[in-house]
């Protein structure tokens, strides 16, 4: 009897793809993704294994068009556990691969349920023997024996994200053979092409602006090649940190063997540029040899052909090119996730140039895991983390991260004395500006022609800004606005800004990373001092001004006007007593020790509990080898939010609610119908949509075609110039 792993449909049997076959390209493609990290027999013992079910009579009946449901995975598991469980060692690593196969469609399981699967009666599928010849031991097992619980889990992570990519990559050739990746330009040449648009950016210039670039960036370069894991950028805003980045991670690759560079941004709202600049720099024009992937949620890929969109697409699932630009969210989430969709791309995160831009703004509550496997993947998987922010967050064991225990290692700053560079870059001067009732705020603005505010919160964003009525230039800011609504505004304050017209912007955080505005006196609600300092690089940005003429102010609102949200009072009382002592010590607040004192307060302030709130860590201790990976996958979200989207009619708004009204988008041509309304959302709580649908400001788009997916703004007048009216 000829054995299948895949059918196709109207066509014989002698083109159906070979269960042999499958399962030896499986082993060999996922043995070859780990074996320079020491797991590739696990891996290939993985691929061996995962579809080994389907030797069962039942299976092949399945596929011949019986309609009976077969289990094909726990055959492979159970082999797995009782072949080769030998040695307490081999045991471990038996069952991270039973764990691994029990999860390769529906997601790695938690502990408890592989023995739930594992007692299970499965069909018959011994006739494996007649095709399939299984290795004699696990030599590899034996480092199992000395790797912490935590070590453990991540190798597991590894197995699985080689095996199910590798599984899907052979099974997709099957079905489109056509589909051949085209080798994009070596990092080499990657490499030459930037430092040739380096030298061209800056030719000619002269200043100390550019001179303090061309010194961090050629120090930055040196030290490429040092035998370091972790590495620290500490360069204030506009210092040229986003393009010396990339050259140190091109030429650190180059030099160390390293296979892609990975950037991890915090907001999808600068994925695009930050893309942009790369793609200029690079000059990635060819679309069959993309060279740039930009990965977020709301990821379509954008290419000049449908040859160049099918390959980016195909990249976007396991980062398979050069140059991945993504969100730290979409980064961290993957490697603690637990679904073959997210897990594809882990093993291609190892050796790689990690470069986490804004590296302060990763959230407390998950900072000791997040900062664990980061650690992890530096000492044992080839990666280089670079942190890269002007507000270091103190995460490294040298700054005394929970207590010294725990936090990155070795690392080595590539800028060149930062708190030096910080005074020659230093743009402006920070005040206290007491507490403000929002009306006194609100008079300070209009005496300035061109000023920045930051407030805390949407609500105070639209009630600063409706003070500021007839003011000239009074513009607004927040993410009750939707995407193409904030990008139309950011150009004309931009144009406004290049001209001498009045500018006064009211924003949220949102423009606190990555957007690209010069302001001489900025306003900034009390917040943390990494959003202090954030709001400070909007002011006197590009070094026109003296620091003394460029003021950051930071005020209070007065109690009647707003309180702030508990976190926030906690990062402002600590960014308050760092300010005392640097006031004290004659320091400024840039400088890089300041940062340091600062975070060690709040990290200590909060405890190590606070730093882990799910407990991931201790659990996976607790467990030693039967990882919860749906649980952790589950508690492991960096961004807590259950907001759900409204469509609206801003710009092209009312074409993408039009087009799902008909209802004939299905697949692929729903999802990306969907990308392109994400331009036109806005992200309100689930309570504030149901009462918008309630009083007939908004309805659910074609209910009986897809659910309440999507619901679309009915009231013209529930959108307006400051974004969506919630009451």
């Amino acid at each position: 009897m000829t054995y299948y792993a895949h059918s196709l449909e109207n066509r014989p049997q002698a083109h159906w793809h070979s269960l042999r076959a499958h399962l030896l390209a499986v082993a060999k493609r996922a043995g070859g993704f780990l074996e320079p990290l020491g797991l590739g027999e696990l891996a290939r013992l993985a691929g061996l294994l995962h579809d080994l079910g389907k030797y069962a009579q039942e299976f092949q009946q399945r596929i011949r068009g019986a309609l009976i449901e077969v289990d094909h995975a726990t055959a492979g598991a159970l082999l797995a556990r009782d072949r080769f469980s030998e040695t307490p060692e081999s045991a471990l690593a038996a069952r991270i691969v039973a764990q691994c196969i029990l999860g390769h469609h529906g997601g790695q399981p938690d502990g408890n349920r592989v023995d739930e699967r594992l007692g299970k009666t499965i069909p018959d599928c011994s006739s494996w023997r007649q095709e399939i010849q299984l290795p004699a031991s696990l030599a590899a097992a034996k480092p199992f024996g000395s790797r912490t619980p935590f070590e453990a889990y991540v190798a597991a992570r590894m197995v699985y994200s080689a095996l199910v990519d590798a599984d899907h990559l052979d099974t997709g050739h099957f079905y489109q053979p056509w589909r051949l990746w085209m080798e994009p330009p070596s990092l080499a040449e990657l490499n030459s092409r930037l430092q040739s648009h380096l030298a061209h950016l800056t030719a000619g210039k002269t200043g100390q602006l550019n001179a303090a670039r061309q010194s961090m960036l050629q120090r930055a370069l040196s030290l490429a090649g040092a035998p370091n894991g972790v590495y620290t950028l500490t360069v204030p805003t506009g210092g040229g940190k986003t393009l010396a980045s990339l050259a140190f991670g091109l030429a650190r690759a180059v030099q160390c063997g390293l296979e892609r560079v990975i950037v991890a941004v915090p907001y999808t709202s600068i994925i695009e540029q930050t893309a942009d600049v790369f793609r200029a720099a690079l000059g990635d024009d060819n679309p069959a040899k993309p060279i740039v992937l930009e990965h977020h949620s709301a990821f379509e890929a954008r290419g000049d052909s449908a040859e160049g969109e099918e390959k980016l697409k195909a990249a976007a699932e396991n980062w398979n090119v050069p140059i991945i630009v993504t969100t730290t969210v979409q980064l961290l989430e993957s490697l603690y996730g637990n679904k073959p969709s997210r897990s594809r791309k882990v093993h291609n995160i190892a050796r790689s140039v990690l470069i986490l831009d804004e590296a302060q703004t990763l959230p407390s509550r998950l900072l000791r895991p997040s900062v664990a496997m980061l650690d992890e993947l530096a000492r044992t998987y080839g990666c280089t983390v670079v942190l890269c922010t002007a507000t270091q967050p103190a995460i490294l064991r040298q700054d005394g991260f929970v207590g010294g225990k725990e936090g990155l290692r070795d690392s080595l700053e590539l800028a060149p004395q930062p708190d030096r560079l910080a005074r020659a870059l230093k743009r402006v001067t920070f005040r206290r500006a007491g507490k403000l009732a929002k009306r006194e705020l609100a008079r300070r603005l209009r005496n300035e022609a061109r000023v920045l505010c930051v407030v805390g919160t949407r609500a105070r964003s639209r009630e600063l800004h409706s003070l500021l009525a007839g003011a000239p230039g009074a513009f607004h800011l927040s993410t009750w606005m939707c995407p193409a609504h904030r990008r139309k505004i950011l150009a004309a304050i931009s144009q406004a800004l290049r001209g001498r017209a009045p500018v006064r912007l009211v924003s949220t955080s949102l423009i606190e990373c990555g957007v690209d505005l010069d302001f001489p006196v900025a306003y900034r609600e009390a917040a943390g001092l990494e959003s202090i300092i954030q709001t400070a690089g909007r002011c006197n940005r590009e070094g026109r001004r003296k620091a003394k003429d460029s003021v950051t102010w930071v005020y209070e609102l007065d109690r009647a006007d707003g309180r702030l949200l508990p976190e926030v009072a906690q990062r402002w009382a600590a960014a308050r007593a760092a300010w005392r002592s640097a006031d004290r010590r004659g320091r400024d607040l840039l400088a890089p020790e300041t940062m340091r004192e600062y975070c060690r307060d709040l990290y200590w302030t909060a405890g190590a509990r606070a730093l882990d709130a799910p407990g991931i860590l201790d659990e996976i201790r607790r467990r030693r080898i039967d990882f919860p990976c749906a649980w952790i996958a589950a508690e492991f979200r960096l961004i807590e939010d259950d907001s759900v989207p409204v469509l609206t009619p801003y710009g092209d708004g009312p074409r993408a609610i039009a087009e799902l009204d008909q209802g004939l988008a299905l697949g692929d041509d729903l999802r990306k119908l969907a990308r392109r309304a994400q331009q036109f959302a806005v992200s309100v709580k689930p309570s504030e949509r149901e009462t918008l649908i309630a009083d007939g400001r908004a309805r659910v788009v074609r209910e009986d075609v897809y659910g309440d997916r999507f619901v679309a703004l009915a009231d013209p007048a529930a959108y307006g110039a400051t974004g969506i009216v919630i009451g």
